[in-house]
């Protein structure tokens, strides 16, 4: 990073940024869209099933890894 930095300047950064901004933003919509679709079919709201695992989520994100939640 600081190689990139010095090399190139913020701007090699603010597009890795935007990127990772991208990929959260397409993931998003996928679980709303994609994933809510799926859940009306099967008959349950995707807002009701994420409020439930709220808190398995926040783990994932906050520790950048899925393991931690596993049973």
């Amino acid at each position: 990073m600081a190689f990139t930095i010095g090399k190139f300047g913020t701007g090699a950064i603010l597009n890795l940024m935007g990127l990772i901004a991208t990929f959260y933003l397409t993931a998003a919509l996928f679980v709303l869209v994609v994933l809510g679709v799926i859940a009306r079919i099967a008959g349950f709201s995707i807002f009701k099933f994420l409020a439930y695992i709220k808190d398995e989520l926040l783990i994932v994100l906050g520790t950048s890894s899925s393991e931690s939640a596993l049973p």
